[in-house]
């Protein structure tokens, strides 16, 4: 697990828009070129139109993501003050739909807000204090 701030994730992002950037420039001035006589110039052309779709997708969630993760972050917190189960699992599926968690492909493992790690520690805790009182309830 790779703990990251939200700053980090927020520079991930930035930078895997810049890779797809640079992708995208490294085809040249595919405009010019004709489309459709070889079958590599259409191949060529179809990734250079597949990542012009990718980087205007992943710029639209960028804008939209913003907000969500503000939200999501302010539910993690509420969840741990809280502390209980329902909470603390419905705030960790929120961040992790506004992406505050992910594959981590340098290492293959995984990477996460350092809240989430926070809420995942309480989360545990929380399902022993459940387990306990479960148990107790039995006697």
């Amino acid at each position: 697990l790779t703990v990251l701030t939200l700053d980090d994730i927020e520079k991930r992002d930035e930078e895997y828009l810049k890779s797809l950037q640079d992708e995208l420039v490294s085809f040249g001035d595919i405009d010019t070129m004709n489309r459709g006589h070889s079958r590599a110039e259409r191949e060529t052309f179809y990734k250079v139109d597949r990542l012009r779709r990718e980087i205007t997708n992943f710029t639209e969630q960028m804008q939209s993501l913003s907000e969500e993760r503000k939200q999501a972050i302010e539910d993690l917190k509420d969840a741990i003050e809280d502390g209980t189960v329902k909470t603390l699992r419905a705030a960790m599926r929120t961040a992790k739909l506004a992406r505050l968690s992910g594959d981590d492909e340098k290492t293959n493992g995984v990477w996460a807000l350092d809240l989430i790690r926070d809420a995942a520690l309480e989360l545990k805790n929380a399902e022993s204090r459940k387990r306990v009182t479960e148990a107790q309830k039995d006697l």
